[in-house]
Parts: C-alpha cells; structure tokens; sequence
C-alpha cells in the first residue's frame, strides 16, 4: 500500500477507472548523445509509441507506414495498424511532438474517456473507490464531463469548484474535437477490425459460448 501514497492527490489510482490515476505514469529517458540531459517534455505520449520510436531509432523509421501497406519479415508477411507514433524526430529536437491524444478504453472495451492536448473529457465514470472499482460498474453519462489538465490535474473540479457548471458550459467547445478524434480512430477499424473481444468479470460471454455451443 505504500505506493498508493506517492500520488495521494489523484481521484482514484486503481486501474480500471476513468481517471488519470489509472493511467498516468510519468517516464525518464536516458539517451546520451541523442537527447539533452535535464530536457522537460508535457506532451502526451503512450506505451504504444514505444515501438515505432525504437525502430526509428534502429534505423527503420517508416515501419507504420511499411506495416499498413503490408511488410515481409522473413517469410511471414504483416499487415496492421499501429496507434503508436514515431518519436524520433521530436526527442531529437528535429520536428513537433506527433502525438495530441489518448484514447482511455476499459479493460471492458469501453471508451470511457479522451484526452487530448490539455483537454481531458469523459463518457464512463467510475464512481467507486478503492478496490470496488472492480466490482461496481461504470456509469454512462448523458452529458460528458470535461477537464483542464493543465489547471486541474486531479480532476476535482466537478466537486470541488462552485463554478463548474457553468465553465464546462463556457468551455462546450472543447469538446467539440473529440468527434473528429474518436471518428478518426473509430474508422481505422473498417481496415482492421479487433482481433480479439475484450473479456469481462461477469458470465455475460460464458453464458453467450453456452448459448452458441447448445445451437451448433
């Protein structure tokens, strides 16, 4: 339990949530020769752009784009989709930070929120506290609730500040670039569709394997 006290500030730290706590991590890099020592980044970035970064850096920075058209690795050829993005250049100093979002999916397959840049905005709410957040269930909410990052990093406002009705209300636009992101993404899986279905706690896909084994 010690570790939970090194971020007491945060909403909830138990993964399976909605809330940064669950998902946000900070992270060092060590490169001499290629990055500045001491250099500060505050832009978003994800484990998953941890491979094209490290092909980059290889020697090989056009994977995602070889990967999307079809790439043969020996004699077995590949044809996928990476969300991760190349790194590179950035870290370098050599070009902009490429990643703007991050999509906040549950273990469930549910997007249960978006951030991007310094906007945060959530669909799910994990109410719960504690270890109940894997037991209680995710509450869909009519109206998304919205967050500055930069100036509420805990999100508290929603609690906390008598006034937040009002700011998310004067602040509706920064919501409005969510649809293009979650559209964007949402249309990369006509070409790719899941490979595999999220698992859940509960018998719903137990019952439905049932189901379909008494049909056959």
């Amino acid at each position: 339990m010690k570790g939970l006290r090194l971020f007491p500030c945060f909403r909830v730290l138990h993964k399976n949530s909605n809330w940064e706590g669950g998902y946000r991590v900070p992270a060092l890099v060590r490169w001499p020769g290629a990055i500045k020592p001491g250099t500060q980044i505050n832009d978003i970035t994800s484990l998953e752009d941890l491979m094209p970064t490290l092909m980059a850096a290889a020697g090989e920075p056009d994977i995602k784009a070889k990967l999307l058209a079809g790439h043969t690795v020996g004699d077995q050829t590949h044809k996928v989709h990476v969300d991760g993005y190349n790194l590179m250049p950035a870290l370098q100093e050599k070009g902009e930070w490429p990643r703007h979002e991050f999509f906040h999916w549950s273990d469930s397959g549910s997007l249960v929120g978006l951030r991007y840049d310094r906007w945060k905005i959530v669909f799910q709410e994990q109410r719960a506290h504690g270890f109940d957040v894997w037991q209680e269930p995710m509450v869909t909410l009519r109206m998304p609730k919205l967050f500055d990052l930069r100036a509420d990093p805990f999100e508290r406002a929603d609690h906390e500040s008598i006034g937040y009705s009002k700011w998310r209300v004067e602040h509706a636009y920064a919501i409005l670039p969510a649809v293009g992101y979650v559209s964007q993404h949402l249309g990369t899986h006509a070409d790719f569709p899941p490979r595999q279905k999220a698992g859940t706690f509960g018998l719903d896909q137990v019952l439905q394997k049932l189901q379909e084994g008494g049909e056959k």
